[in-house]
């Protein structure tokens, strides 16, 4: 399926709506940029302690539950490149990181909890 990345966000439900205004405005991103189908670490560049704060003010703002949520699933402890992912991932040295979607905030943001 193709996405069509120039939709307006009228779209889009409030849910999703709310979630793409908090990121473009917490991470200074165009809200053209944001998108349920973008990767919090991997499209919009945000992992480590940075990462980290990122869901902490999400679940702050919308009231989301994220005790079980395990950060170090999808975020390194510092950022990195994604090419050094890939060759600590290749080598053996890191497990690879399961990926984190603007979609899947959506999601948290309407069941009031993320795992």
């Amino acid at each position: 399926m193709l996405i069509d990345h120039k939709k307006d966000t009228q779209e889009f439900d409030q849910d999703a709506k709310d979630v793409m205004a908090f990121l473009s405005k917490e991470l200074a991103l165009p809200l053209s940029a944001v998108r349920p189908q973008k990767r919090i670490r991997q499209d919009l560049n945000i992992d480590g302690p940075d990462a980290w704060q990122l869901i902490e003010s999400f679940a702050a703002e919308f009231v989301v539950d994220v005790d079980d949520f395990r950060y170090t699933d999808y975020f390194g402890q510092t950022p990195q490149p994604q090419w050094a992912s890939f060759i600590l991932g290749l080598f053996g040295n890191a497990r690879p990181l399961r990926t984190l979607y603007v979609a899947d905030l959506v999601q948290a943001k309407k069941i009031k909890f993320i795992k």
